[in-house]
């Protein structure tokens, strides 16, 4: 009996039933068709209230598994149950419950304010991204959904692998809907994307976690797949109605608000670089402090690009920490959602001892800014990395950074992980073994 991958949890009664059959089958007490099976109940040690009711439910009300596509009525197996031939359950494809209303390749009028400035709206749905990956070859497609729900997705196609490959990246936007109506957003994409004949579809939206989002995904096919970006979760700042600069410092704490006075007395200024000048100066930053985090970041896989597309399309901002005209940092933020984001920032690591304070003073810039215009909240980004998924310990690479951010009264919010869906099988498997040849092939070039 297997029970890998051995990084899968192995607590809980989740177990029972599948340990309990397996088994059984292996011992000769219980007989299979052959082929692929499932078993619908629980396992009772005894006379537990609940199990019993559930087999009967299973027995006596097969039009319950009908509407959810079983081919066969269930079978109970009882403790003292004779040899017994478990039939096949094979579900049928799930259908959307609702539909993609329209699918143009040019962004209808208005496009941006639904996708960016909606709650969970993000940069990544807007035209200026879409602008970005036409450029990189990528098909950027605008959709809307029958319930008024907007998305953007990419199809783009890789040489010698078959078919396309969906992306969703932050999307949909859920503008407020319900954790089961996004999932059905979510459906509605992967019929679509089928249909366009891709392979698979990735999406990742900007949600606070619920448990009936991934109950919801789970039963359409969805799996939890690895991410585009370094964090997953996010350190938010909350901004009451009526907060004042000075209502917010006070609610710092006390080294952040003498770290923030030390940048101001040792002459450090911060400034909006407009055209984004600064941006490869800031992607090399970024490689230095990725490498001292163990994450790789790429920014030369066209990043830059895109950020000096959405800082002219007016859709994110880069404030620059400076002393004396040198600079000490730098901080990447998104206008979307009617919120700040945090997308990136970096400093010179090397200069912290001379320039104390830097980041605080350029995070505090973007807090005013987020005050004046009567935000509801700023966020600073996340701290989580691959691996340490949790809030940090102290000791862990990233407690530093957590602290820092915490520092400003800004509280961890936990969002729902990135997720795919295979939508036909074949090209699937056909491209994960391309890749592997791709991948033996260049270690091969390496050795030689």
């Amino acid at each position: 009996m297997d029970l890998a991958p051995a990084d899968q949890r192995k607590r809980g009664a989740g177990y029972d039933l599948a340990i309990a059959v397996g088994v059984l089958v292996a011992s000769g007490q219980i007989r299979t068709s052959g082929g692929a099976w499932a078993l619908l109940g629980e396992s009772s040690l005894g006379e537990r209230p609940g199990a019993t009711p559930v087999y009967t439910r299973a027995v006596h009300a097969p039009e319950s598994f009908a509407a959810h596509g079983t081919r066969e009525r269930p079978v109970p197996v009882a403790s003292d149950a004779r040899p017994t031939t478990l039939p096949l359950h094979r579900p049928e494809p799930r259908r959307a419950a609702l539909s993609v209303a329209s699918a143009v390749e040019q962004a209808p009028s208005g496009w941006d304010d639904r996708v960016l400035q909606a709650p969970g709206g993000h940069v990544m749905q807007g035209t200026a991204w879409a602008d970005h990956r036409r450029a990189l070859g990528a098909s950027p497609w605008f959709l809307t959904f029958d319930d008024g729900g907007a998305a953007l997705v990419t199809l783009r196609r890789s040489t010698l692998l078959p078919g396309v490959t969906a992306v969703a990246r932050r999307g949909p936007p859920h503008a407020g809907a319900g954790p089961e109506e996004l999932a059905a957003r979510c459906v509605a994409l992967g019929e679509w994307a089928r249909s366009r004949g891709a392979r698979d579809l990735f999406l990742d939206p900007e949600l606070e976690h619920h448990p009936r989002y991934g109950e919801a995904m789970a039963r359409a096919g969805f799996v939890i797949a690895p991410e585009f970006q370094p964090s997953i979760h996010v350190m938010r700042l909350s901004l009451p109605p009526g907060s004042t600069e000075g209502s917010i410092f006070e609610g710092f704490s006390k080294s952040t608000r003498q770290r923030i006075r030390a940048a101001e007395r040792a002459g450090t200024t911060v400034r909006e670089d407009l055209g984004g000048e600064s941006l490869d100066e800031f992607g090399r930053l970024l490689v230095e402090r990725g490498g001292a985090l163990g994450i790789v970041i790429r920014p030369e896989q066209g990043y830059v690009a895109a950020w000096r597309r959405l800082i002219a399309a007016g859709q994110a901002q880069l404030l620059i920490a400076e002393n004396g005209g040198r600079p000490l940092g730098a901080l990447l933020l998104y206008l979307q959602g009617g919120i700040r984001a945090t997308a990136y920032s970096a400093d010179h690591a090397a200069l912290r001892d001379q320039f104390p304070g830097t980041m605080h003073l350029v995070r505090w810039r973007a807090i005013r800014d987020a005050v004046a215009e009567a935000m509801p909240a700023i966020e600073l980004g996340g701290v989580d990395l691959p691996g340490r998924r949790s809030i940090p310990e102290p000791g862990d690479p990233n407690h530093g950074l957590y602290m820092h951010k915490a520092g400003f009264g800004a509280r961890w919010v936990v969002r729902t992980p990135a997720r795919r869906i295979v939508l036909r099988p074949w090209a699937d498997r056909a491209a994960r073994g391309a890749r592997r040849l791709v991948g033996r092939a260049s270690r091969l070039r390496c050795k030689a």
